[in-house]
């Protein structure tokens, strides 16, 4: 079956980054040492200078600083990491908030829930996914999902995917404005199969219940 889409031309960092890692595709084993392809070669390579924080990164982001920066706002994002390999959003939203469905085709995206409660609608999952203080969710490319606040407080989550990912939206819902300078949305025909949730991928994760609780 055809699915015609709308494109849009848009100590937690650790645990983000490893969740991250686990939600690709195995990566080839590279060569090392002395193995099948016999001794390590040696190759040049252009090295950029280390531990310069290009904006917006910096080396620590405070949540009282952020609620400060967004003061008033009922739904907000700051971009907190865009380097080569991560784009990464620090969000805030009062309860009631609704994110429209839309698809990563071609990456996954790791959501860290920091304070409140965001409810996950994902594709092909029988239940959705509560995503609460501690819990990291997983959604896997080229899967629909929807979320929105829920409970009583405002919901605060980080959410992290490689850098130059796209994002496209079902025509069956709204249609989303270009975010990017010249950018222009348009309508794209393909179709999709959510990959799917293999070890030791899972929905969702939750650092307390599920980590420190057990340790």
């Amino acid at each position: 079956m055809t699915n015609v889409m709308k494109i849009a031309i848009p100590g937690l960092a650790a645990v983000v980054c490893v969740t991250l890692a686990l939600a690709q595709d195995p990566a080839a084993g590279r060569g090392g040492g002395k193995g099948k392809g016999g001794p390590a070669q040696l190759w040049y390579v252009e090295k950029t200078t280390g531990g310069v924080y290009k904006p917006p990164m910096r080396p620590l982001w405070k949540l009282s600083d952020l609620k400060a920066m967004h003061a008033g706002q009922s739904s907000w994002q700051e971009q907190i990491i865009l380097d080569p390999e991560q784009d990464a959003t620090y969000n805030g939203a009062v309860r009631g908030t609704k994110f429209t469905a839309r698809m990563h085709p071609d990456t996954p995206t790791v959501f860290v829930v920091i304070a409140g409660n965001v409810r996950f609608t994902v594709e092909g999952q029988p239940q959705p996914a509560n995503g609460r203080r501690g819990s990291i969710v997983n959604i896997m490319k080229s899967t629909i999902f929807s979320y929105e606040t829920v409970g009583d407080q405002t919901a605060y989550w980080v959410e992290v995917n490689p850098t130059n990912y796209k994002t496209v939206y079902p025509v069956e819902g709204p249609a989303p404005k270009a975010v990017k300078p010249g950018g222009e949305v348009i309508k794209v025909s393909f179709n999709h199969t959510p990959a799917p949730y293999t070890p030791p991928n899972q929905l969702e994760w939750n650092t307390f219940d599920d980590g420190i609780a057990k340790c």
